[in-house]
C-alpha cells in the first residue's frame, strides 16, 4: 500500500490513523499490512496539486515509492522465509553432533 493523502493537518492525521489505527480499528501496522507513505513535502497542498505543477517530478517521486515498496516487500518475505527455515537450521545442526 502506498499512502499519498493531502499534505495537511487533516491528510497527515488520516495518514496516521492508517497506520496506527485508533480504539474502535486496526491499523496498517497492528494487521501486518506492508505500506509505504508518499514524500510529506508535496511540491502542493495533495497528489494532484504537484502533478500539475510539476508533472516530471511527481512521477518520479511516484517510481521511488513504488520502488521502495517493492523493496520493502522483498525484505519482508526474505525476513519471513529466514524466520521459517531458523528452526529447521537449528534441528539440522544439532542433530549432526
Amino acid at each position: 500500500v502506498i499512502l499519498l493523502l493531502d499534505n495537511d493537518n487533516s491528510g497527515r492525521e488520516c495518514t496516521n490513523k492508517l497506520i496506527n489505527g485508533d480504539s474502535r480499528v486496526k491499523g496498517l501496522e497492528e494487521m501486518g499490512i506492508e505500506y509505504t507513505r508518499g514524500n510529506p513535502y508535496w511540491i502542493g497542498k495533495d497528489p494532484n496539486e504537484a502533478l500539475m505543477k510539476d508533472r516530471e517530478w511527481f512521477m518520479v517521486e511516484i517510481q521511488r515509492m513504488k520502488d521502495r515498496a517493492e523493496e520493502l516487500h522483498d525484505m519482508n518475505e526474505k525476513r519471513k522465509l529466514t524466520e521459517h527455515m531458523q528452526p529447521q537450521i537449528n534441528y539440522e545442526t544439532a542433530s549432526e553432533r
